[in-house]
């Protein structure tokens, strides 16, 4: 496979790794952008995750949640440039897609009635217009969002609380703050999917490549001592707590949930960054 300047580039995007690093990692691989990914962290020149992978896009987040909490619905709206994004008639096809979405559910995306609506704007604006990433929830506890200022970054947070008090909205808003400022890939290290799982086996692959040379009896322990730490950056719960870095979000949970005399967990979450893969 030719190694383009254009693949070279994109791998530095990725990387922040230098264009000839760059390259000999795509010789290396015969042009596979991961692989040449893993070569270049493997060798100290790279610190990336699987979830930092960027793309091009403009477009706006919308979030709706039921008076009940119980149901929520975040849909992305895309199109190809910022001035539409900001257009207050694109806010409002935005609007009307969200109600869509929540009212039925996000398998109507490719349906006629949304559709339409779609094809109406993109004329209008003469710009590719298109929902993007949707989901729809339901849930026995509460769930609480947040959407950012630029309206590019939205949030859900499911909590285990059945009825959603002031004082456990709060908590749960700090939580929705939390997954905005530091984008962790699941709740805890107990989660068993799959995602989670192969972004662990690809870190412990990773770093036995780098600790190769040290004596065998030790390796297995650095490597698990390097999943340990990737963890904390990772999962919810081991992260530290953003408004009190000296404590962990599990340890300010655990805190709140005996002030307020109810226990206060973490469920799941979803998140959705514009332009973030």
């Amino acid at each position: 496979m030719e190694i383009t300047v254009t693949l070279v580039k994109e791998l530095r995007n990725k990387t922040s790794a230098g264009m000839m690093d760059c390259k000999k990692a795509l010789m290396e691989t015969s042009g596979d952008m991961e692989q040449a990914v893993d070569v270049l962290r493997t060798k100290g020149l790279a610190a990336i995750s699987k979830r930092s992978a960027k793309a091009a896009k403009e477009g706006l987040m919308r979030i709706k949640i039921s008076a009940d909490g119980k149901k929520a619905a975040m849909v992305e709206i895309n199109c190809e440039t910022d001035f539409v994004a900001n257009n207050d008639k694109f806010k409002v096809f935005a609007d009307k897609a969200l109600d869509i979405v929540f009212e039925k559910s996000k398998e109507v995306i490719g349906q006629k009635e949304v559709t339409d609506l779609i094809g109406e704007v993109g004329a209008s604006f003469g710009e590719n217009i298109k929902i993007g990433r949707a989901e729809v929830l339901s849930t026995e506890g509460s769930f609480v969002s947040y959407i950012h200022l630029d309206n590019k970054l939205g949030v859900i947070v499911e909590l285990s609380a059945k009825i959603l008090s002031p004082e456990i909205e709060r908590v749960g808003k700090d939580i929705t703050l939390q997954v905005a400022a530091s984008n962790p890939a699941c709740v805890s290290a107990q989660d068993a999917s799959k995602d989670i799982k192969d972004i662990l086996d690809r870190e412990r692959k990773i770093y036995k490549e780098q600790v190769k040379d040290k004596p065998a009896n030790i390796i297995d322990k650095i490597v698990e001592g390097k999943v340990a730490k990737f963890l904390k950056q990772i999962c919810l719960l081991d992260q530290p707590f953003v408004k009190d870095p000296e404590v962990s979000v599990k340890k300010y949970l655990q805190e709140k949930s005996k002030t307020l005399g109810e226990e206060i967990s973490v469920k799941s979450f979803v998140r959705i960054r514009i332009g973030e893969e």
